[in-house]
């Protein structure tokens, strides 16, 4: 049977983790240097007996060759014995200086201090949960947060910030797709307090990667919790939270992500806006929406790139809703229609309300065109 290249791909980064690990320890850094330093004494100390050894043979070899012809494999066989025994002497040559082993056990002290230094900042985005059948599954989901919360009390927060953190991040973005399926904001409410422990240990200068991420994701789960809820605050926190990931999230260093948080905050925008009667709130909505389609294009991203369309034609029809001419329903109706021929009846937890919607927005476009 095969083994899939995610198998490799977690090997390899274990064996990697596992080196770092090994170097990030000045202990073990001086242990390894003191083994260089214990291997060049016992080899220098050997030189003797090697010498003393090779020269009783040499003897005997010089006694028992007389009269004997040289023929080319003899030759051969000469000079090969010869380079190893200039190499080997260049070896025995080297250790027979304590100078040369103390030296060798600075360098490798120094490779060693070298790579504990500049070990790769793991961005937090790679502590997301991997298995891709798991956002669906809520059975495999409960599961998944149980064992993230059983590793988080194996984890010191004090020795392992980051790593900690990291668990933390994992957990809340766990949480918060479970409580995606739920009507409570319990689980929600669970994963806000998850993720905003992790900024706790994220330095917003050292890994502002990391911190937009979080944000991000503060963002979503706000979003939720105040679309189950009927006042503006969180949906507010939300808006705020994703802002400020934008701000360490540059267009031209992290397109995706940019638009990924373009995305979300169009969704809560949108939301919040219909909420407040408020027509700029709206139109912001759209504005980010359309930012986003920018660069989730539906060749690249399909699905993403309808979802975006889906809330495009959302916040045009609260617009078209609210004004009085046919501009705003008419775009309203070409934006369902577009993320309509990506999502079909197959997926009826999104087909069926963008079906209502366009409906509805059709319905109101006739009545005005009348």
């Amino acid at each position: 049977m095969a083994i899939d290249s995610h198998f490799w791909k977690k090997l390899g980064n274990t064996i990697q983790d596992r080196f770092y690990d090994f170097f990030s320890s000045p202990v073990l850094v001086l242990l390894l240097a003191f083994t260089v330093v214990s291997i060049g004494t016992s080899i220098r100390n050997s030189k003797s007996r090697t010498n003393h050894a090779s020269s009783s043979i040499e003897h005997e070899e010089d006694r028992g060759g007389e009269g004997g012809a040289v023929g080319a494999s003899a030759t051969d066989n000469y000079f090969w014995g010869e380079l190893g025994n200039t190499i080997q002497e260049g070896f025995y040559d080297f250790f027979r200086s304590p100078v040369s082993i103390l030296l060798l056990a600075s360098v490798v002290v120094s490779i060693g201090t070298t790579i504990r230094r500049n070990r790769p900042k793991k961005s937090l985005s790679s502590f997301i949960f991997e298995e891709s059948g798991v956002l669906s599954d809520r059975e495999k989901l409960e599961k998944v947060v149980k064992a993230t919360r059983l590793a988080l009390k194996r984890i010191s927060r004090e020795s392992d910030p980051l790593v900690w953190a990291g668990a933390q991040h994992r957990l809340g973005v766990q949480l918060m797709m479970l409580g995606g399926q739920e009507n409570s904001t319990k689980k929600l409410e669970e994963a806000l307090r998850a993720h905003r422990l992790a900024l706790q240990e994220i330095d917003r200068k050292e890994r502002p990667k990391d911190w937009a991420i979080i944000h991000t994701n503060i963002g979503v789960t706000l979003g939720s919790i105040g679309e189950r809820e009927s006042g503006p605050k969180r949906l507010e926190e939300a808006v705020q939270a994703l802002r400020l990931a934008l701000e360490e999230t540059p267009r031209e260093r992290s397109p995706q992500d940019w638009a990924l948080i373009q995305a979300n905050l169009g969704s809560a925008l949108a939301t919040l806006g219909e909420r407040e009667g408020s027509t700029d709130l709206v139109k912001k909505a759209v504005e980010a929406n359309r930012l986003a389609l920018q660069q989730r294009t539906r060749e690249r991203e399909p699905l993403a790139w309808a979802g975006i369309q889906k809330n495009l034609g959302r916040a045009l029809l609260t617009l078209g809703e609210w004004e009085t001419g046919t501009e705003r329903l008419e775009e309203s109706i070409d934006a369902y229609k577009s993320a309509l021929e990506v999502i079909t009846a197959n997926q009826p937890e999104y087909w069926t309300g963008i079906q209502g919607s366009l409906k509805r927005a059709m319905s109101l476009l006739e009545e005005r065109s009348e």
